[in-house]
């Protein structure tokens, strides 16, 4: 009874163990998050050599990713997760003219160097596609894989 106990008590310890200090960002990190995303719940950061690294959610329907330069002090890139009605009505549509038929599962939002890029997850009747647009709506098909009969 007595090693039985000792092990239970080990299994609930040893997590903690090897758990990692929070990362405490600077303040002008936090000023950031919290000037461009007043709104941000369940921030998780993590520090790098050269950045500073929050993920939240900044809408129940919006996760976000923002890379912070330790440098130069500001954002190098940010990277957001939804759904279609997240996506910008004119690249939706477009994107629809192209695919008809087809249903938009998941966007991938990549803002960096004042450039943003989707890339959306588009299922088909017997595909699936990964299609990367600008807001330009230049637009490549990276990848497409045939679903399985």
């Amino acid at each position: 009874m007595k090693t039985l106990f000792t092990a239970v008590l080990a299994l609930f310890l040893l997590p903690s163990a090897f758990a990692k200090d929070p990362v405490v960002p600077a303040n002008w990190a936090v000023s950031i998050l919290k000037a461009e995303f007043p709104h941000f719940t369940n921030p998780v950061w993590l520090e790098t050599e050269t950045t500073f690294q929050v993920k939240f959610n900044e809408s129940a329907d919006i996760r976000c990713w923002l890379i912070l330069n330790k440098k130069k002090g500001n954002t190098q890139a940010l990277v957001r997760y939804y759904g279609e009605s997240v996506l910008p009505a004119n690249v939706r549509e477009f994107l629809n003219s192209d695919f008809p038929h087809s249903k938009i599962s998941g966007v991938t939002e990549i803002n960096s160097n004042n450039k943003r890029i989707y890339q959306v997850n588009i299922e088909g009747e017997n595909t699936w596609s990964i299609v990367r647009i600008d807001d330009d709506l230049n637009m490549n098909i990276k990848d497409t894989f045939r679903k399985s009969s």
